[in-house]
């Protein structure tokens, strides 16, 4: 009899997970839950997971931003909005990554070529939430059509099994 040594790799798993919630500042903490549990499921510290759930937070709150900025823009110019925007959360899962993409129906305002309103303060929080979400995960990018924003996050874990 000869002696075998087989080798088996295990194909990581992938799931997915998606969620859908209005562009509205009250359900931001419903996304966070949400990414919090998604989190959880990777091989991911404490603190990785709390990057991550920061990092959705921010893009939630980009994209509920531009949509506040667009309902005062058409208010100011006699129209309304015929559909509320939505915020659609895609998560996949595997052994060690999560890549999360945040894609909302905010149109890409008529005013595109027009500096936001800046804040009282002087600081540009839009620029400030890219760049902590920078910090946060792996990778970050931005993919603007005429439909929406779509926000893609990477993050890996730094001690994947």
């Amino acid at each position: 009899m000869s002696d075998q040594l087989t080798i088996v790799t295990e194909e990581p798993v992938i799931a997915k997970v998606k969620l859908e919630i209005p562009c509205l500042a009250e359900y931001v903490g419903v996304a966070r839950l949400a990414i919090l549990g998604v989190a959880n499921r990777i091989a991911f510290t404490y603190d990785e997971v709390e990057d991550v759930r920061l990092a959705v937070g921010e893009a939630c709150t980009h994209a509920i931003e531009r949509a506040a900025d667009r309902k005062t823009y058409l208010a100011a110019h006699g129209q309304e909005s015929q559909e509320p925007c939505t915020l659609t959360i895609a998560c996949t899962i595997d052994k060690s990554t999560l890549s999360i993409e945040l894609t909302d129906t905010i149109p890409v305002a008529e005013h595109v070529d027009t500096e936001p309103p800046a804040a009282e303060d002087g600081i540009d929080y839009q620029k400030l939430g890219t760049v902590l979400m920078e910090i946060l995960v792996d990778q970050v990018t931005f993919e603007t059509s005429s439909s929406g924003t779509t926000v893609r996050l990477v993050k890996t874990a730094s001690q994947a099994n």
